[in-house]
């Protein structure tokens, strides 16, 4: 009889519904879920397996900040539009199914699941805002009344202005038949420059807020709508329609103010439209709107951007003048015939900062003629050398020198570091700028300027102990290179230096501690791998624990693989405290050192929910049931959200299962 029961499909699933399991691919996302998705530290980003760039938190899965929210296997499944797999895992568990989970699938527009969920009793989620606002901007009048038919019929204003915002008038219909507010579809449709939804609205009489419905027009060129909006409409602009039209060079939109005699054009319109080098605009305005003006700003903008037409108009036309920042800012952003217009027009204002700003992005013709004008306040300082040097431009170098005043001092020659061309020049032409001792250069040398050092300073030299590059270390042969060089070359994962330095600097830069140093780099596997084999040094606690703190799992199973010594409690401890919960399935399957009852506390402290659900399902081992009853509920006890900014409810249901497992 049972035979019969086994093999017979419909029977065997009447009695499967009754068995506590999971479907192999529900257990493979729980699994995934759980051991393989990497969390930001402050939450706001998963990384899924197989997904290239990292996924919102909040507004692609409409999970909760910042520690692991349990429902990611539901949201994840939304997101990948897998409606079978959703439906199983439904079956398996549904408690992590929530009005939430409604959001996700609504935002990701995907219409069968969101049928599936609005079939269920989904229980209370966080969000509260209305589902219809997510809706709309999927413009599915279907999907529009699928959840109105489910009984989520509320629409915020904003609902209205995204419909608006996407030119989308059957679903700003829909949402207008059905009562909802669309105040803020009149100046989202007016700043994109749907006219058809204006007039539409218009017609039902739904007005915006004047002049803001205006202004977002003008700001963005759509002159029909101004023209509808002044003439029909019986709407109103402030100076905002001026200034931003004048600002994107909406010439059409500046007349068509204009001819409806628009009021309130400030010296604002000019100043922008002069600054955005808008020529016909500033024409304009100067001749029709004699109340706006101009201030110095206008010639100031419009040099700094280089447009020399709008500069010679300003200076031949208006009198406003300009301030040093015209010849400084055209100075520093090369505009040569620019600054050639303003040295001859009139008295130049200018100051050292034109210099400087046009040597540190290179202009040597600019710099010709700043420093042969011979102008008072103006010269090829040392600080005007340093910009240079430090971004390598040899011909404005070469410039600065021929109209140097004095000699260069140190600095020059260190911001060279970079640059062997620099370099050479100032060692032959500048000879009273050259520092042996750069071990303060914070710059790790290349080989050609390490080659050319040599050259010149030889055993003079003194060098950064912080270096990257081996073919550096080689010219320097006997160099008192220290721990601080191999650190440095451990934590930048450079396996050749590790090895020259290990080879040819052992006794000086291979501390005790190096091994650890490697195990806190994460993907330092290589390096770890070498120094375990060849630099001969005990593994300790403080190697474990290290791996474990910075998640590296590989260097952990290295460790073990090896029957590496140092393994205590107190790294399942830390890979705990951190939220390694892949780490601390390795050392619980594999080891067996265990942990001590800082593990719950601390990951109940730290919201690592992961890591507590482990511990509840799988044990603390080494730890006995009073002493970890006693745990969890001092941890409990103490927890304190507005030091996590987590939720212990999230987890509260599996603590107390557990709490009466131990009991038992």
């Amino acid at each position: 009889m049972a035979g019969c029961v086994l093999t017979d499909p419909s029977l065997l699933r009447l009695l499967l519904a009754y068995q506590d399991g999971l479907y192999e691919d529900v257990r493979d996302r729980l699994a995934d879920a759980m051991f393989c998705v990497r969390l930001d530290d402050d939450g706001r980003y998963y990384h899924l397996p197989n997904v290239v760039e990292p996924v919102s938190t909040t507004r692609t899965l409409f999970l909760s900040l910042p520690a692991y929210d349990f429902r990611l296997p539901v949201h994840w499944t939304i997101v990948e539009g897998q409606l079978r797999l959703l439906m199983r895992v439904a079956a398996c568990r549904p408690q992590l199914l929530t009005r939430d989970a409604l959001y996700c699938a609504v935002a990701s527009g995907d219409l069968p699941i969101v049928s599936y969920l609005c079939s269920l009793d989904l229980a209370p989620g966080r969000l509260t805002e209305p589902l219809l606002d997510l809706a709309v901007s999927h413009g599915s009048i279907a999907l529009l009344e699928l959840l109105v038919g489910a009984g989520f019929s509320r629409a915020s204003p904003r609902a209205a202005a995204i419909a608006a915002e996407r030119g989308d008038m059957d679903v700003l219909e829909y949402l207008a038949s059905r009562s909802c507010d669309v105040t803020q579809a009149v100046a989202t449709a007016a700043a994109r420059g749907f006219l058809d939804i204006i007039i539409y609205l218009h017609a039902r009489g739904v007005r915006g807020t004047s002049p803001a419905v205006v202004d977002g027009a003008a700001m963005h060129g759509h002159a029909n709508v101004v023209a509808f909006l002044l003439q029909d409409g019986g709407y109103t602009n402030s100076a905002t329609a001026w200034t931003l039209a004048a600002n994107d060079g909406h010439l059409h939109v500046l007349q068509l103010l204009h001819q409806h005699d628009a009021p309130h054009c400030s010296s604002n319109a000019m100043d922008y439209a002069a600054t955005e080098g808008h020529l016909e605009a500033v024409t304009f305005l100067h001749t029709h709107r004699n109340e706006c003006g101009a201030t110095t700003d206008a010639i100031d903008g419009a040099s700094a951007n280089g447009h020399l037409s709008v500069v010679q108009y300003l200076c031949a036309n208006r009198t406003e003048g300009w301030t040093h920042r015209a010849l400084d800012d055209a100075a520093g952003g090369g505009h040569l015939e620019v600054v050639v217009f303003l040295l001859q027009w009139g008295p130049p204002a200018l100051s050292q900062r034109a210099v400087t700003q046009a040597a540190a992005n290179g202009h040597a013709m600019v710099l010709q003629h700043l420093l042969a004008a011979q102008l008072q306040g103006v010269s090829a300082t040392a600080a005007a050398a340093c910009a240079v040097a430090e971004h390598g431009h040899l011909d404005a170098l070469q410039v600065l020198y021929a109209y140097r005043q004095s000699g260069w001092n140190t600095s020059v020659w260190f911001a060279a570091f970079a640059h062997l061309d620099v370099l050479t020049f100032l060692l032959t032409h500048a000879p009273e700028c050259v520092d042996a001792d750069a071990s303060l250069v914070p710059t790790a040398l290349s080989v050609p300027v390490a080659r050319l050092l040599q050259s010149a300073l030889g055993h003079h030299l003194r060098l950064n102990l912080r270096q990257d590059d081996v073919g550096v270390l080689a010219l320097f042969p006997g160099y008192p290179w220290s721990e601080t060089t191999m650190r440095e070359a451990i934590r930048s994962g450079n396996l050749a230096m590790v090895r020259y330095l290990h080879e040819h600097e052992h006794d000086h830069v291979c501390s005790a501690d190096l091994l650890a140093t490697a195990a806190s780099v994460p993907g330092n596997t290589d390096v770890f791998t070498y120094l375990a084999e060849h630099c001969v040094r005990a593994t300790s606690e403080d190697v474990w624990i290290q791996a474990a703190r910075h998640g590296n799992l590989a260097i952990l199973e290295a460790l073990h693989a090896n029957q590496s010594l140092g393994a205590t409690p107190a790294v399942m401890d830390e890979a705990a405290r951190v939220g390694a919960v892949d780490v601390l399935r390795f050392l619980h399957d594999h080891r067996r050192e265990g942990c001590s009852t800082r593990a719950m506390f601390d990951a109940i402290t730290y919201g690592h929910w992961r890591v507590v659900a482990f511990l509840c399902r799988h044990g603390e081992p080494g730890v006995s049931n009073e002493a970890s009853c006693r745990n969890i509920e001092i941890a409990i006890e103490a927890f304190d959200p507005e030091w996590t900014e987590a939720r212990l409810s999230d987890v509260l249901p599996l603590l107390l299962r557990r709490l009466d497992a131990l009991r038992a």
